[in-house]
């Protein structure tokens, strides 16, 4: 359980500033 909670912390965190520099791009677009 410990170890499944771990990799979803592990995925949020490389995928949290893809998405936030995707929006970066997106508000300085438009």
């Amino acid at each position: 359980m410990e170890y499944s909670c771990f990799r979803f912390m592990l995925l949020a965190v490389c995928l949290f500033p893809a998405v936030v520099e995707c929006r970066i791009r997106h508000y300085k677009f438009n």
